[in-house]
């Protein structure tokens, strides 16, 4: 009796253990990730320095910290009449980098890579710069075989029958803008930041100008497109801040919205008068023209006279202004060891050499200028950086 009695207890004791940890596996299976919140507040101008409203803030990319997934819901906001937003993006994974695209109708598109902390509110400054006005391209009203956009020195010239809309179908009419933006005055109003995709290589370029080129058709507003293997003569001028003697050949550079990186299409001429880069693109989209270098690498850290690391520093590289190769210039902040972060993405995984985590990409074989300016004082030191 007694035998039996145990028995059965101890069959009770087995069976709510076996229930107790069937419901912490229930439990731990059915967890959701606690959302994290990160905040994005600036302020949108116009190269005049005056606030844009209604400049629509989007997130048109993530690179997450860790190999999980992105976030799939819109987030965007609006500027308000000081051209001010603020813009609070959630997930239930860590976020390490967003690429936000800055719009307006009449304006440029601008993009901007910005790295962002959970529960931390980051500051940032952008800029657009006006379109070029849309004209009507007619091909049924001349016979023309080609017609030409012009805007501020840019051009594109559409050639008949190269038109498609987004089914395939030839559209001989359409809205087309050519905007020209003199980016070595600004390097800020050129989206994303001076390197690119070559191949299977990454090179820095510089900046001579930059144009973007779009296309409407003229009932609906909805875009118009090239056709596969048509092409369209460009015309990018080249900048104010260039010296007498700019590069004959530049490479062709198009910024591509949806990976959010720029890539290397082809080349691009110097006219005879000097003015401006001549070329050929099969697409419409933002490009600029630029001199292509390798990459060097450098790893700087920022330290005050005691040796402690200085956090928040700000850092901007560049090459000489009148320059014949163009204009670079990017700019850092340092993290709180004081170290400047690379920009390269993490998606560019297997192009960057492993070794190379943490250091800064400059231009090889060329002169690189750094001037760091501690927060919080006025004080600043300009020095010259040796590229190998």
């Amino acid at each position: 009796m007694k035998w039996i009695k145990f028995k059965y207890i101890l069959l009770l004791i087995i069976l709510m253990a076996m229930v107790s940890t069937m419901a912490c596996k229930t439990k731990t299976s059915g967890e959701t990730r606690p959302k994290l919140y990160y905040t994005i507040e600036g302020i949108v101008k116009n190269p005049a320095g005056n606030g844009v409203n209604n400049v629509r803030v989007e997130v048109t990319d993530y690179v997450m910290k860790y190999d999980r997934s992105k976030p799939t819901d819109l987030f965007a906001t609006l500027t308000d009449s000081d051209g001010a937003f603020t813009l609070e993006i959630i997930s239930n994974e860590d976020i390490a980098k967003v690429t936000l695209q800055f719009s307006k109708t009449g304006s440029t598109n601008n993009y901007q890579n910005v790295g962002v902390l959970s529960g931390t509110t980051v500051t940032i400054s952008a800029l657009i710069a006006d379109a070029g006005s849309f004209q009507v391209v007619d091909f049924n009203a001349t016979a023309e075989d080609t017609i030409t956009v012009a805007s501020g020195g840019a051009s594109v010239t559409i050639k008949r029958d190269t038109l498609v809309n987004a089914a395939g179908a030839s559209v001989s009419t359409a809205q087309v803008s050519v905007g020209a933006i003199d980016t070595t005055a600004d390097r800020t109003l050129l989206p994303g930041s001076l390197y690119g995709v070559d191949g299977s290589s990454v090179k820095l370029f510089s900046t001579f100008g930059m144009i973007e080129i779009q296309a409407i058709d003229n009932a609906e507003g909805d875009p118009v497109y090239l056709k596969n293997g048509a092409t369209a003569a460009i015309s990018i001028p080249v900048g104010e801040i260039v010296g007498p003697n700019p590069s004959a050949t530049v490479g062709l550079w198009y910024y591509n919205e949806e990976s959010a990186t720029w890539t290397l299409q082809s080349n691009l001429t110097l006219n005879d008068a000097k003015t401006a880069y001549v070329g050929n693109v099969t697409h419409f989209s933002i490009f600029n023209a630029g001199e292509s270098w390798a990459l060097s690498f450098i790893k700087i850290r920022v330290t005050d006279q005691a040796g402690d690391p200085v956090y928040g520093a700000k850092a901007s590289f560049f090459t000489g202004m009148f320059s014949n190769s163009g204009i670079w210039q990017e700019d850092y902040t340092t993290g709180p060891e004081g170290y400047l972060p690379s920009i390269l993405s993490t998606e560019l995984e297997g192009i960057v050499p492993d070794d190379m985590a943490g250091y800064l990409p400059l231009p090889a074989n060329t002169d690189v200028s750094v001037r760091i300016k501690y927060i919080k004082t006025s004080d600043s030191k300009k020095t010259s950086v040796p590229v190998p």
